[in-house]
């Protein structure tokens, strides 16, 4: 579904991603896990390319579609047209929700249908209907943003990039900005969507959800993927010394 070659990408002279190689198959849950600052988000933002990478290869094969983007100077950049096919495939969960404020609950959900899926009307509002229903917001599809709770308001930002029917989703720390006693509502939303069959890519700092949920955990730090395993032999058996020093310190 996924896959990515010597992705590289820094920020003056910061190194945020260094030679990260990864492939992640139809339908598997993986949990990007790590210290703040270790790289996790700004690889989920270059897989959408919210972040240009320096160099490397993004491959998505996904629908009978597949298609491979390569970057560096020596490779042009990538057009319009090829950033909104990567899109079409490709959703995204941010830790602030980023939903349209002066928008109900319903508006965010239809809107890109609306825009970009070119649905009618009836079309997109039944579809939304139906995905808030999914994530527990039935009763919520005309709230405004302001209305609504944390937890609330990230499961509307979920419903929303379901509807465009994404291959693969990718979870930027989406409990990351929610008051603790929210933080369940969304992992069941999560859990559910795994549950599914959805291919995700999640970066997180619940460990309970990963070790849960995950097929595998990737352990990042300093830009670089250190360890790669299924979940069980992550949490069970870490076999570098920064993963078991990692787990010691958000376990105990």
């Amino acid at each position: 579904m996924l896959d990515i070659a010597a992705l590289e990408k820094s920020f003056g002279d910061v190194k945020a991603l260094s030679g990260i190689n990864l492939s992640i198959q139809e339908g598997e849950v993986v949990c990007l896990l790590g210290p703040s600052g270790s790289g996790k988000s700004t690889l989920l933002r270059s897989i959408n390319l919210l972040e240009r990478p320096d160099s490397g290869r993004i491959g998505i094969h996904a629908r009978g579609a597949g298609f491979d983007l390569a970057f560096g100077p020596t490779h042009r950049g990538v057009g319009g047209r090829e950033l909104a096919r990567l899109r079409s495939h490709v959703g995204m969960v941010f830790q602030h929700f980023n939903l349209w404020p002066h928008k109900m609950a319903i508006e965010n959900v239809t809107e890109g249908l609306l825009r970009v899926r070119h649905q009618t009307g009836l079309e997109a509002g039944n579809a939304a209907t139906r995905l808030l229903a999914r994530v527990g917001l039935g009763a919520k599809l005309t709230a405004f943003p302001n209305h609504l709770s944390g937890g609330q308001r990230q499961r509307v930002a979920i419903a929303r990039a379901l509807a465009m029917k994404p291959d693969i989703m990718l979870f930027d720390e989406p409990t990351s900005a929610l008051d603790p006693e929210l933080v369940g509502e969304v992992l069941q939303v999560l859990e559910d969507v795994a549950a599914s069959g959805m291919t995700m890519l999640v970066a997180t700092h619940e460990m309970g959800f990963a070790r849960k949920v995950a097929d595998r955990v990737i352990f990042m730090d300093g830009g670089q993927i250190v360890e790669i395993a299924t979940a069980e032999e992550f949490f069970e058996r870490p076999k570098h010394e920064r993963s078991i020093r990692f787990l010691e310190a958000v376990l105990k």
